[in-house]
């Protein structure tokens, strides 16, 4: 049933675009005969019409006209779905270059067809993945694009998606792809508001890991120096003392010293001194925990109070090793 004539197809273009709306018969010739005398533009439009009705069959329920416009009927027609036309193409393909009037109109429609195709799979893949069918939304936020690879709303759907189905890869590549076609093809960064859910979803879906051993010791370090503070332990049986090197630190020692009992004990207060090994003694007896604020002197003869958390280890009962932490209060 498709007329033959471009231009009678490109007047069934125009009429469906806008359908139920007069158009002036002016309008129309020109916009597709505009290089011809009045009147023959508009003998022109009457043959392109003559030809559209005897496409289908004579209608003058579809096709209306008067004196001065011609219009077609909304509730005698209804358009394919773009998937079942042939996919996401430019809307009347066959139609360009008839005249320069009608490719300016027919960008324009498309661009119009195309931002209401957008929405219409945006608010497809919204829907999706408020259903919780993650997967799905992949299948309208990939449309999206493909008709518009510059479309942000795609770029902040599909790494939502990613999100939802545990890729932080995927979100990365995602937006590392728009950001690159955004700067080749318009000199322009991603949205902050692409950014802002990028660095967002990455934050809360990047898995904790376990720190190697060499990570770990470079990270205690440098918490303990940021920090003021070391951990210490006592091996309740040997009497053996250990210590990392911000507890060095704390009593003004560097680190590996070696460094005899009785001089540690002396460089605390009297009075905090007394403290510590009441608590210490409780702590063993019974295997509880204790914090405690006390008062040393560091070997530059300067004063430090220092907070001590300590916990004992017990087996079958009996306290085997007392562990903590000291930092620095003031």
């Amino acid at each position: 049933m498709t007329p033959r004539g471009r231009k009678t197809r490109a007047l069934l273009a125009y009429l469906i675009s806008d359908a139920g709306t007069k158009v002036a018969k002016s309008r129309l010739s020109a916009l597709l005969w505009g290089d011809r005398e009045d009147s023959h533009a508009r003998a022109s439009l009457r043959q392109a019409l003559l030809e559209l009705r005897r496409a289908l069959n004579r209608s003058h329920d579809v096709i209306s006209s008067d004196l001065d416009h011609i219009w077609i009927s909304s509730e005698h027609f209804a358009e394919d779905a773009p998937e079942l036309a042939g996919g996401d193409k430019d809307a009347f393909e066959d139609l360009d270059h008839i005249t320069p009037e009608f490719d300016v109109w027919l960008t324009e429609e498309r661009s119009r067809r195309s931002a209401a195709r957008v929405a219409a799979l945006k608010s497809e893949a919204e829907n999706l993945l408020a259903r919780g069918l993650d997967e799905e939304s992949f299948v309208p936020i990939e449309r999206m694009r493909g008709i518009d690879a510059h479309n942000e709303d795609a770029l902040r759907l599909g790494m939502e998606a990613e999100f939802r189905q545990g890729r932080p890869a995927g979100i990365a590549k995602r937006f590392d792809e728009v950001a690159a076609f955004l700067k080749d093809e318009l000199g322009v960064e991603p949205s902050i508001d692409s950014r802002v859910l990028r660095d967002r979803l990455l934050k809360k879906i990047t898995p904790l890991r376990r720190a190697s051993d060499s990570k770990l010791i470079g990270l205690y370090e440098a918490a303990e120096r940021m920090l003021r503070m070391g951990a210490w332990e006592c091996d309740l049986i040997s009497g053996q003392l250990y210590w990392t090197p911000g507890t060095f630190l704390l009593f003004g020692i560097p680190p590996g010293s070696t460094v005899r009992l009785d001089e540690i004990t002396a460089q605390y207060e009297p009075r905090s001194r007394q403290l510590l090994e009441e608590a210490r003694g409780e702590a063993i007896r019974h295997g509880s925990n204790f914090s405690i604020e006390v008062d040393i002197s560091t070997r530059d003869g300067s004063s430090s109070r220092l907070r001590i958390n300590a916990a004992v280890e017990r087996k079958n009962g009996i306290s085997m090793r007392m562990f903590g932490t000291k930092q620095l209060v003031s």
